[in-house]
């Protein structure tokens, strides 16, 4: 069986909320990473005085430094995440920062947000593993309100991630050719991943409960 890494609500920790990425008091982080960027920074704002074209340009040195940082901060991962860091990506990531404050105002995130938000801060990206038609479900789920739909589908994402073949009640089979229906839920998926509380068996019912619902229209 695969045990999940996460606390329930699934909303609360699966999909990355801002606190969770940004910590609490910068008093309490080390000035390491700011510097580092200064330095970088710095250095491309010097370019050798042999060179004349356009990319050593002050304003192109700039932006070369700021990918460069924008990538380092995305390959250590959230995991332990100084503020800085936090503030540094939100600063320049304009995308990011849009999602995070729809976020943080209970706005509907879509599949294609939540994608480019796992990638974006470094997350596991789990949401690279549906296709298309499954974003678009996600989607549906999530402009319908049926948000126990949505984190299924989450869920079931987070299955493919690693390994060709998962466990469940009635055997073992391949998560990431399995299609999302009312009756690979209940044979397969809603074994795989378990919790201690039961949640996640109401949310693949709620999600077996609204394909059956869009089957019927």
């Amino acid at each position: 069986m695969i045990t999940p890494r996460f606390p329930s609500p699934l909303s609360a920790s699966l999909l990355a909320s801002p606190a969770s990425l940004i910590p609490a008091s910068s008093d309490q982080q080390t000035s390491s990473s700011t510097a580092s960027f200064a330095d970088v920074l710095q250095q491309q704002l010097t370019p050798p005085a042999s060179a004349t074209t356009a990319s050593t340009t002050p304003v192109a040195a700039k932006e070369a430094a700021i990918a460069a940082e924008l990538a380092r901060i995305r390959q250590q991962g959230p995991v332990n995440r100084s503020s800085e860091d936090s503030e540094f990506l939100l600063k320049h990531d304009a995308r990011l920062a849009a999602i995070f404050a729809q976020r943080n105002a209970g706005g509907k995130i879509s599949a294609d947000d939540e994608d480019y938000s796992q990638r974006a801060t470094g997350m596991v990206n789990t949401f690279a593993q549906l296709s298309d038609s499954e974003k678009a479900l996600y989607d549906r789920a999530i402009a319908s309100g049926n948000q126990a739909a949505a984190d299924a589908i989450a869920l079931i994402a987070l299955t493919r991630i690693g390994s060709d073949t998962a466990s469940s009640a009635n055997g073992s089979y391949n998560p990431r050719h399995t299609a999302i229906t009312p009756e690979n839920i209940t044979r397969y998926f809603s074994s795989s991943i378990q919790d201690t509380d039961g949640s996640h068996a109401t949310r693949f019912q709620a999600l077996r409960d609204f394909l059956l619902q869009a089957r019927q229209a």
